[in-house]
């Protein structure tokens, strides 16, 4: 059964009692702004409660040359796209203040039948955390999508495999592996490596750098997890300072604050990498530094879920209690704010890393530790 005749099929009629905790509907009610944090889901709100003008997320701020045309969308697609608006795209980005996921990516998915359907499944994959019905639904339509961008990439031509619509499809995808915690991102992000060097240029100069950093930012966070010495050649380079925010935006002292403690948590978490890849040395001086940084911030600020990398990685270093303690519970409560199973399951394999001694950590973190973390 696919995700909209799931939702379909326990269609409520006006004035019926609420869903009962084993319904397979989504519960997407009246929802906070994109800058609130993850609204919690739950079973007994009305799937079909969704006014017509939840569509107005769809041309906010958008640019004109992307056309702002909306196309007919069922109420449950619309339903799950302003879920995703408002409790995934902010997610994905260090600072709300300006968002391709809301500005580009929802607008294109009005007009690519494939986007359309990766959106839906990512909102409800994120709902089926808390209503574990929906998940078999989810997980029929993610693999139909991967199966279509398989088939188009043997069949197709180089501009039907090589376009926007599908390198945002695949980012897409990649959301929902963090959202869910999945041991099956590599597949998808060697793919999405492929065709950030093939798509040559969008039409869209704006869309072509969110589609380049959003990857960039990919890249950075997830080579390490592919090999090793993928993971070496990455961390060596710094961070560029566009996948943090777009060129084209201004940014207030708070936010520049932000900004800067973003990149130096990043770079000393690459730095702690690196070093225990190339010596033995403790790693100490190097993780009080960052959690001296991150304590600055409290994991509900804005821009704070952004810091769960550099947390996994001195976490996974650490050899006291105190940072272990103190790393795990920042990651934990950031959890709490967004819900992405893909942080409990990276806490969930800290104990594996601190117990081998055999190995490095950094050597054998893409086998014990099989998913996304970022």
């Amino acid at each position: 059964m696919s995700l909209e005749n799931c939702l379909l099929s326990r269609r409520e009629p006006v004035g019926a009692p609420p869903a009962t905790s084993t319904s397979t509907a989504i519960g997407i009610d009246n929802t906070n702004s994109a800058q609130d944090s993850a609204t919690v889901v739950s079973p007994e709100e009305d799937v079909e409660n969704v006014g017509a003008d939840k569509t107005a997320i769809l041309t906010r701020r958008m640019d004109q040359s992307i056309q702002p045309w909306i196309a007919p969308l069922s109420s449950q697609i619309r339903g799950l796209f302003q879920y995703f608006a408002n409790n995934i795209a902010p997610v994905m980005v260090l600072l709300d203040i300006s968002n391709g996921y809301r500005d580009f990516i929802l607008p294109m998915a009005c007009q690519d039948e494939l986007l359309q359907r990766a959106v839906a499944v990512v909102a409800a994959q994120h709902v089926g955390l808390r209503q574990p019905a929906l998940h078999a639904a989810a997980e029929a339509d993610r693999s139909m999508i991967i199966s279509r961008l398989l088939r188009a990439s043997s069949i197709g031509s180089p501009d039907q495999v090589f376009n926007p619509a599908t390198w945002a499809t695949l980012l897409v995808l990649l959301v929902g592996e963090t959202v869910t915690g999945s041991p099956e991102y590599k597949f998808l992000l060697q793919t999405l490596f492929t065709m950030a060097k093939n798509v040559k240029s969008s039409g869209h100069p704006q869309l072509h750098e969110f589609l380049l950093r959003q990857t960039d930012m990919f890249s950075f966070l997830g080579r390490s997890l592919l090999n090793k010495d993928e993971g070496f050649k990455t961390l060596s380079h710094p961070v560029d300072s566009g996948v943090w925010l777009p060129s084209s935006v201004r940014a207030d002292a708070q936010h520049n604050r932000t900004l800067w403690l973003a990149r130096r948590s990043f770079t000393i978490g690459a730095q702690i990498y690196l070093m225990r890849m190339t010596s033995d040395e403790s790693s100490w001086h190097l993780r009080e530094e960052l959690r001296r940084l991150i304590a600055q911030a409290h994991p509900t600020d804005p821009g704070a879920h952004g810091f769960v990398w550099p947390c996994f990685i001195a976490a996974a270093d650490s050899t006291e209690p105190e940072h272990r303690a103190f790393f795990t519970h920042y990651m934990r409560a950031i959890h709490s704010n967004t819900l992405f199973a893909n942080i409990t399951k990276a806490i969930d394999a800290l104990p594996a890393i601190w117990k081998s001694t055999m190995k490095k950590w950094t050597e054998t973190l893409p086998d014990v530790s099989r998913i996304l973390i970022m």
